[in-house]
């Protein structure tokens, strides 16, 4: 009788989708440094250059207002103009704004920024030479949104970078729209720790 054999076969790892590994803490070292750099710094503008900033952020509510903040959030975070969203913030605070309005504000122009960003993106995907640019990009990202799933965006949410680059990046993964609304709300307890702590820095 000839002798049966069974060569091994290589099987592939299941994906797991559980936590994120330790890597994620880096991840929100990161962000933690981010806000101490801008407590710092708002702190130090505020010892040396109290008056004119609060002269500065009077005349930009005076005459912009809440709308003022809408927009020009919408305009950094949906076309990365690189007056960022923080700058209306300390426009607020040294101007005596309301913090609920200014917040309500800058939270509606900065989610409907991302979705701009994020169909501008997905529309550009379909473009041959964009998409050899990311190709790599959309790989990784497509490995990691696979393998965490939901934690994918938080870490991403906590990650020290533009919101709009990852709601660009996010368009040209084609990232399916219930992840990047994940993405979009976790934006908003971020906005409310910005404001918070220019408020708390300017205090000193």
């Amino acid at each position: 009788m000839a002798e049966c054999r069974s060569d091994p076969v290589d099987v592939d790892e299941p994906i797991a989708h559980g936590r994120p590994p330790l890597r994620g803490i880096g991840f929100l070292a990161k962000m933690v440094a981010g806000l101490a750099l801008l407590f710092v710094i708002i702190g130090t503008a505020g010892h040396y250059y109290r008056d004119d900033l609060q002269r500065l952020g009077t005349a930009f509510v005076d005459s912009m207002g809440y709308l003022g903040m809408g927009v020009g959030t919408f305009i950094a975070d949906g076309l990365h103009f690189p007056i960022p969203p923080q700058f209306y913030m300390l426009a607020s605070v040294t101007g005596g704004a309301s913090p609920l309005l200014t917040l309500a504000a800058i939270s509606v122009g900065s989610i409907a920024g991302g979705h701009v960003a994020y169909y501008i993106a997905m529309k550009a995907s379909r473009l041959k030479f964009i998409l050899r640019r990311a190709a790599k990009v959309k790989t990784t990202m497509a490995a990691v949104v696979e393998r965490w799933g939901t934690w994918a965006m938080v870490l991403g949410s906590l990650l020290p970078v533009p919101y709009s680059f990852l709601c660009y990046l996010s368009g040209l993964n084609r990232l399916p729209y219930p992840l990047f609304a994940i993405l979009c709300v976790l934006r908003i307890p971020k906005i409310v720790a910005y404001f918070y702590l220019i408020r708390l820095g300017w205090s000193f």
